[in-house]
């Protein structure tokens, strides 16, 4: 969950009452300057799916009534030369400010509207208002666009997380979530290809974590099954839940786990683990789909403890998706955990799930352009807890 100056059950109460006063402010730096800002915004969409390298995309629409902050040319303030956008959202009634983040501006598209006069021989031109669509990225992007030099494709560091604070040090601080330790070792065979930020996932796999950006812009590296907020999503009249669907698909379920691994002589090694009972045992109706996983361990007790390990936690992931429709709440984020309290036949179940994506946009008032007091999540939740209500339901 993003920083907040207030804390988070006031800033949760003062979003399950009204907007008024919402909104968004948006100011431009280049190089620890600001160049241009608060911007005049007319619209936005801010959306973040966690399946994604770079999890953060935005399109901000900016008013340019003079003409004065349409881009020509790279060194123009709004130009995609390596400006950055720092975004906050402000709650109306306690003023209360939650950074959304740093974001890179890749592209800029101008639109520009001209009135044509006559002063005697003279025609003039005048400007007759405009607008900027500023597509930007959140600065992972930045990881993705530096490849890295073939001089620096094997492990600096020996832990991995180190090793991720280092190849992201020119561009981002790197944090880690409480409960996150460095503690595992780098395989000494890896070596990177040229993505940096595919080197990155490649280490935060191996120590068994995900990442995020913050609010302040800083890349946070958290458990892979998330991190509690105590948000509850409750219906009724003082409750923030709208809607509530599902979707069960067989994407990202397994039954079976292949480790492998090499020993101090080098002998191959390879470690099995097979679910053995429920709807997906190994050999059912559900057949053999197995997940493989390069393991550190160099002996055989440790490979076949590697493969029980990463099929246990395939386990305890969230499987089954439910797309939420729900008041609007910017603190929250990719990789939170919520509780959202469904209705059942046999009553109210709350359901503990990630959020794996989250759409932020716009609304047009006679006022102008204000936060939507609705927002969109995608929540994956462990298919075990459905199977429960199903249970409890019949």
């Amino acid at each position: 969950m993003r920083s907040m100056t207030n804390p988070a059950d006031q800033v949760a109460a003062e979003i399950a009452g009204t907007t008024i006063g919402d909104r968004l402010i948006v100011t431009a730096w280049r190089g620890g300057n600001l160049v241009a800002g608060p911007l005049n915004l007319v619209a936005w969409t801010m959306d973040w799916d966690a399946t994604r390298s770079v999890q953060g995309q935005a399109t901000f629409t900016i008013a340019d009534p003079d003409g004065l902050l349409a881009p020509w040319a790279l060194t123009d303030p709004l130009a995609p030369a390596g400006t950055r956008l720092h975004v906050e959202y402000e709650l109306g009634i306690s003023g209360t400010r939650i950074p959304l983040g740093v974001w890179r501006i890749r592209k800029a598209d101008p639109q520009e509207t001209w009135r044509t006069y006559r002063h005697g021989d003279q025609r003039l031109r005048i400007i007759g208002g405009g607008q900027i669509t500023l597509t930007a990225d959140e600065e992972t992007c930045s990881l993705l666009m530096d490849r890295l030099d073939p001089g620096a494709r094997v492990p600096k560091e020996n832990r991995p997380l180190s090793e991720v604070a280092y190849l992201a040090s020119e561009y981002l601080a790197t944090s880690l979530a409480p409960g996150v330790t460095d503690t595992k070792a780098i395989p000494p065979s890896l070596v990177y290809e040229e993505d940096r930020l595919g080197a990155i996932e490649d280490l935060l796999q191996i120590a068994g974590c995900a990442h995020r950006m913050t609010g302040e812009g800083n890349l946070e590296i958290l458990p892979e099954i998330g991190t509690n907020t105590g948000w509850i999503i409750d219906g009724g009249e003082e409750g923030a839940l709208i809607n509530l669907t599902r979707s069960l698909s067989d994407e990202g379920l397994y039954n079976a786990a292949i480790s492998t691994g090499t020993g101090p002589d080098q002998t191959p090694l390879l470690g099995r683990a097979y679910l053995t009972s429920g709807p997906l045992t190994r050999g059912g109706p559900f057949g053999t789909v197995p997940i493989f996983h390069q393991g550190i361990a160099t002996d055989q007790p440790g490979i076949t403890r590697d493969a029980e390990t990463l099929l246990s936690n395939r386990q305890t992931k969230g499987e089954v998706e439910l797309q939420i429709e729900c008041l609007a709440h910017p603190a929250i984020q990719p990789h939170d955990l919520v509780t959202i309290v469904a209705a059942t036949t046999a009553g109210e179940s709350p359901i503990k799930g990630r959020v794996v994506t989250m759409s932020l946009v716009s609304a047009n008032t006679e006022a102008g352009p204000v936060p939507a007091k609705r927002m969109n999540l995608t929540v994956k939740v462990n298919r075990d807890a459905l199977e429960t209500i199903k249970r409890n339901a019949h």
